[in-house]
């Protein structure tokens, strides 16, 4: 059985995170974009379970009142739950209110990219050389999903 529940338990959000946690890359990110980023506090942390394991986090961070901003990653032994942990965590976001979801995925992560197309998420646009990674610069691919 898959099920999801907002956790504020750093420890499980470490576990997934293990490099560093969302928080800390959206911090640095809104000082690159030259300022404090003002929604912190509206960062929700979903854990998403397979069985009593935990599987995957999805981060999703409130832009405005119907649309969040999610960051979805699943730990390696579980990729095959990825649609499945999708789908519940999507539900429990509908579930608060909110109808849309927006994501950024880096242009070289092919994964990422096959499995938003394949949970119904649609390309939006281009960010181009967004990303510095060993010293190149990386585009992002903005993908959304209406929840309806």
């Amino acid at each position: 059985m898959i099920a999801c529940y907002r956790t504020y338990d750093l420890d499980t959000i470490h576990k997934v995170f293990h490099q560093r946690t969302y928080l800390e890359a959206i911090r640095q990110d809104g000082v690159s974009q030259g300022g404090d980023y003002p929604l912190l506090d509206a960062i929700m942390y979903i854990a998403c379970e397979v069985g009593q394991d935990l599987a995957g986090l999805f981060c999703a961070i409130e832009k405005n009142p119907i649309m969040v901003e999610g960051h979805f990653s699943m730990l390696p032994e579980f990729y095959q739950y990825t649609d499945q942990c999708f789908s519940v965590c999507e539900q429990w976001i509908k579930s608060q209110g909110y109808t849309k979801i927006q994501g950024f995925t880096p242009a070289w992560n092919k994964k990422a990219i096959k499995c938003n197309i394949r949970n119904g998420y649609e390309q939006e646009g281009l960010l181009k050389d967004s990303i510095k990674r060993d010293g190149q610069y990386y585009s992002q691919i903005v993908f959304g999903k209406r929840l309806v």
